[in-house]
């Protein structure tokens, strides 16, 4: 269940994918950068497909050891959630940042100069960094349509993690599966007048959630509010949860 490349050949699969979204009518773009409401049916949408697959394993794989990994590729740059989860988070409700225009100025100068000097010294890189990085200054108006379009982009992977986790009560396996939730990084959205990530480490790309569920984790318990590495996930969890080996495990990811 890894896409791009397993979705890919399901999409096209008999040219299935490219009638469906024909059949759409097309896109709706607003004003803010690579801001779309999808004309793809939400059926076709790789978060609901990323859904059914797992639900699938859990059902064929439910008298067996397991561990699964669910990665959504979203929420992620364009922002294009399908209707009608675009529609899901009016513009007006969102926040906008609070660090925003005052901080902008030296934040878009520090990020100009981050790609002007590549990390690898290598001058394709640059180029390749400063093509497809480099996003355009946004209005408040803007920012509250493509935030509103993010947050919808979340609801439909929500949407998706639900079904997962019925799926496991379903077919009996609360009693023995541990779920993980967590992300690799989050999405400035207008923090210091910028979008997308890197390459300054601002806490909106690193603080991200860490979610565990299942037999022996106690409820609403907030452990210590510090910095975690991504590669400690899986040996804490096997420690935390040593039944993990060979018992099931369910792992729901980005």
């Amino acid at each position: 269940m890894h896409p791009p490349q397993h979705y890919e050949r399901w999409y096209h699969a008999d040219g299935r994918g490219t009638s469906a979204r024909r059949s759409t009518g097309g896109c709706r773009r607003s004003p803010a950068h690579a801001d779309v409401h999808s004309a793809l049916p939400v059926a076709w949408h790789n978060s609901t497909w990323i859904g059914n697959r797992t639900v699938d394993f859990l059902r064929e794989h439910r008298d067996q050891s397991f561990c699964v990994w669910a990665s959504f590729p979203d929420p992620h740059h364009p922002f294009d959630a399908p209707e009608p989860w675009c529609r899901l988070h009016h513009p007006d409700d969102v926040d906008l940042p609070d660090t925003g225009r005052s901080t902008s100025t030296n934040a878009m100068a520090a990020s100009r100069g981050a790609r002007r000097r590549p990390a690898d010294g290598n001058e394709g890189t640059a180029r390749v960094s400063r093509a497809l990085s480099r996003t355009p200054s946004q209005t408040d108006r803007q920012l509250r349509d493509l935030i509103a379009n993010y947050y919808g982009m979340i609801s439909l992977i929500d949407h998706q993690v639900g079904r997962i986790r019925q799926a496991v009560r379903d077919n009996g396996l609360e009693d023995n599966t541990l779920i993980v939730y967590s992300t690799d990084h989050g999405d400035w959205l207008g923090d210091h007048g910028l979008l997308l990530k890197g390459p300054m480490a601002y806490e909106g790309l690193l603080r991200i959630g860490l979610l565990f569920e299942g037999p022996g984790v106690p409820q609403g318990k907030l452990v210590a509010d510090r910095y975690r590495r991504s590669i400690w996930r899986r040996p804490s969890a096997i420690r935390r949860h040593p039944r993990c080996q060979p018992c099931t495990a369910a792992a729901c990811a980005r």
